[in-house]
């Protein structure tokens, strides 16, 4: 993959898609995972946090607990399955690029299974915004939920898209 000079990208694209702030929004799901399964994060999900973190009309509808579980959050949610994959595929680049820059500024790495691992500060992320806070905020809460929802092809089948 290769990544498109900074200098090269609109500035609207390169302020929401800024790869350090992807990266730590990324970073705080992984977080969530594996801290409810002492496991590291499947890579085929990380295609998944991206594009229901950033997006605030996503976001809002988050659950606010890992106590809800994946299934009734869409119960609740359909509307949020229409178009999802393409939606998905248009933030595809950016959560790749995010983990190249992790994995290069060593906050990511990839295991022998091409599953991914937090590594680095175990302390809370914060932001100075509210926004940017809310997304870390709401990426580890969706991290735990993920944890909880069966293997990646339970929850891409869940979602309604194919991996």
């Amino acid at each position: 993959m290769i990544l498109q000079a900074w200098t090269d990208r609109p500035i609207i694209t390169g302020n929401l898609f800024n790869p350090a702030f992807t990266c730590e929004v990324l970073r705080e799901c992984i977080k969530g995972y594996m801290s409810e399964t002492s496991q590291n994060f499947p890579f085929a999900l990380s295609i998944l946090v991206l594009p229901f973190v950033l997006p605030e009309r996503y976001r809002i509808t988050l659950p606010r607990t890992k106590a809800t579980t994946m299934h009734s959050w869409l119960n609740n949610n359909e509307h949020l399955k229409v178009e999802l994959d393409k939606h998905v595929k248009g933030l595809i680049r950016f959560s790749k690029e995010a983990i190249m820059f992790g994995v290069i500024h060593d906050v990511l790495r990839i295991d022998d299974q091409g599953n991914i691992e937090a590594l680095g500060k175990k302390t809370k992320a914060s932001l100075a915004s509210d926004d940017a806070n809310d997304c870390l905020s709401k990426a580890l809460i969706w991290g735990k939920v993920l944890s909880r929802a069966g293997d990646s092809f339970t929850i891409y089948s869940l979602l309604g898209i194919k991996p």
